[in-house]
C-alpha cells in the first residue's frame, strides 16, 4: 500500500516531464524493502525520537545528508546541505501587568504569547481597536492613531447586515482562523505602530494557557520558537473575553514590567536540490519535518509516522528524480527536497 501511494504521489510530478520513459524509471526505483529498511533505522531507539535539539536529531541530519550523497542529489547551497535555524526554548516570563491599578495574574487572567523583548511601561495609553483587523475590505484602524500605544482587540471578525463576513462573505477569513488570527492581528498592530496587542479570545487563551502552563511545569514538551532579537515588539497578550467590558472602557492605562525568559540554541534543516531544465527559477518544494518529540519521562517517542514516513518518502522520491536525471531526463522546474525541524 505504501509503495502504491508513493508511486501515485510521484506520478503527479513525473507527468511534468512529458516523457513516458521517466515514469517507468521513477516507479521502478520505489522499493518497499528499501523504504522499510530506512524507516526502521530512522525511527529506531538509537535516534532517540529525534528531539530538537539532541544527539538523535543530529543523527537524523547526518542520515539524510549521507543518503542524498549516496543517491547523487546535490545540496541547495554549494557544498552544504545544512540550513542553520536560530531557535529558543521559551519559559514563563517574569510579568507584572496592571491596568488602572488592577493587577492581572499570569495563567489565571492572561498569558504572553511571545517571550520578549524586555520592556517597562508606566501608565501607557490603551486604545480599543474593535476586532483589530486592517484589511482593504474592512479596517478597524482607518481613523485611529495607535502609534506607540497599547491596543486591545476582540476575537473573530464582524458580519454585515445580511449576516455575511465583510471579507470572505459566508466563510471566515484569516482574521478569525486560530493561529492566522494571531499572526495577522499582531502584524496589523505592528504595521500601525502599536507596541503591544491585547487580544480577547477565549479559544486561543485557553489553548495556549494549557500548553504553556504544562510546558512550564515540565509536564509536556518544552516550548520552542524562532529567536526574535527585535526590540520593537509588539508584545501579544491573550486574555479571556470575561474582561471584554473592562477593556472596552475609555481612559485605560497600562503598567507593564516584562522580563523575557528563554534559552537560545540552533538546529539544522536539510535541503537538497535538482535543477530544472526549462524553468530553473521556478520551484516545486517537497517537505517533511525531520524531527519528533524525543524522549519524555524515559520513554522514546520514535516518530515513525510523525514524520519518519514522510521524510523517508521524500528520500525515495529524490532518488527517483536522481535516476531520471542520470538518464538525461531532467524536470522542467527545479525540485527542492526540504526536511526541517517542526
Amino acid at each position: 500500500m505504501k509503495k502504491l501511494l508513493l508511486k501515485i504521489f510521484l506520478l503527479s510530478f513525473v507527468f511534468s516531464f512529458s516523457q513516458e520513459k521517466i515514469l517507468s524509471i521513477a516507479s521502478e526505483s520505489i522499493n518497499i524493502e528499501e523504504l522499510k529498511e530506512m524507516l526502521y533505522v530512522y525511527s529506531s531507539d538509537e535516534f532517540g525520537g529525534r528531539g530538537t535539539p539532541s544527539k538523535g536529531q543530529e543523527l537524523a541530519v547526518e542520515f539524510l545528508i549521507d543518503r542524498y550523497k549516496k543517491i547523487g542529489v546535490n545540496p541547495l547551497e554549494k557544498d552544504n546541505y545544512r540550513q542553520e535555524v536560530k531557535l529558543q526554548f521559551d519559559f514563563k516570563p517574569i510579568v507584572n501587568l496592571s491596568v488602572n491599578g488592577i493587577s492581572f495574574k499570569y495563567y489565571n487572567d492572561f498569558i504572553s504569547h511571545n517571550n520578549g523583548p524586555k520592556v517597562k511601561y508606566n501608565s501607557e495609553d490603551i486604545i480599543f481597536v474593535g476586532y483589530g483587523i486592517d484589511d482593504p475590505l474592512y479596517s478597524d484602524y482607518k481613523k485611529l492613531n495607535v502609534k506607540g500605544k497599547v491596543v486591545v482587540a476582540f476575537e473573530g471578525e464582524p458580519r454585515n447586515a445580511n449576516g455575511n463576513f465583510f471579507i470572505n462573505g459566508e466563510k471566515k477569513s484569516v482574521w478569525s482562523n486560530n493561529r492566522e488570527e494571531l499572526r495577522n492581528k499582531k502584524a496589523a498592530a505592528k504595521n500601525n505602530g502599536a507596541k503591544t496587542l491585547i487580544l480577547l479570545n477565549d479559544y486561543l487563551y485557553n489553548r495556549y494557557r494549557y500548553d504553556f502552563e504544562s510546558a512550564d511545569k515540565g509536564i509536556g514538551e518544552k516550548r520552542m520558537s524562532l529567536q526574535d532579537d527585535s526590540q520593537n515588539g509588539p508584545h501579544l497578550f491573550l486574555f479571556p473575553t470575561r474582561f471584554k467590558n473592562f477593556f472596552s472602557n475609555e481612559n485605560l492605562k497600562l503598567d507593564l514590567d516584562f522580563e523575557p525568559n528563554s534559552e537560545p540554541f540552533t538546529a539544522d534543516n536539510v535541503v537538497a536540490y535538482i535543477k530544472g531544465a526549462e524553468f530553473p527559477n521556478e520551484y516545486i518544494i517537497l517537505t517533511a519535518h525531520l524531527d519528533h518529540v524525543g524522549i519524555q519521562n524515559g520513554e522514546v517517542y520514535n516518530g515513525a509516522d510523525d514524520d519518519g514516513t514522510g521524510t523517508i518518502g521524500i528520500l525515495e522520491i529524490a532518488e527517483a528524480f536522481a535516476i531520471a536525471e542520470k538518464e538525461g531526463l531532467k524536470p522542467k522546474r527545479s525540485i527542492i527536497f526540504f526536511t526541517c525541524y517542526s
